[in-house]
């Protein structure tokens, strides 16, 4: 919410309040089993210890206060993997906005020029935080 005032002079001020992140951002490294970094052209992330879907949408009331917004996921209503394509092939790290979760269990899916690999992991994610981690994942292929 912002307050705009107009001026004499056909100028606008405008005042804008806090506003709280909602989403939780990661930077996801990727290596093999013994520890070597995984190249990554494309990335898919699903809900669950197998290919369940990534939610298809999330919902939140507005509020006068910011501390008060949240989002919410709806039970269930999962639709196909969230899948990135990046542009250039890296070892570097991908990032990510993802949806706040309590505890969930992530699957993972990596393919670059080494292969395909998989992999899940636990996570609680908390809006506006950021979180720099590094996944062991299984060759496929």
């Amino acid at each position: 919410v912002a307050q705009v005032n107009m001026k004499v002079d056909d100028t606008a001020v405008a005042s804008i309040s806090y506003m709280k992140p909602l989403l939780a951002v990661c930077k996801l490294t990727f290596t093999d089993t013994i520890g070597n970094p995984i190249p990554v052209t494309t990335l898919s992330i699903c809900y669950g210890e197998v290919e369940v879907g990534y939610p298809k949408s999330a919902s939140f009331t507005p509020t006068q206060n910011p501390d008060n917004l949240s989002l919410t996921t709806p039970a269930q209503e999962y639709w196909a993997k969230l899948t990135l394509t990046l542009d250039t092939e890296t070892s570097d790290g991908v990032y990510v906005a993802l949806l706040p979760c309590d505890n969930e269990q992530f699957f993972f899916s990596v393919t670059g020029s080494n292969g395909t690999y998989t992999g899940t992991a636990s996570a609680k994610l908390a809006a506006g935080k950021y979180y720099p981690v590094t996944l062991k994942l299984n060759k496929t292929n």
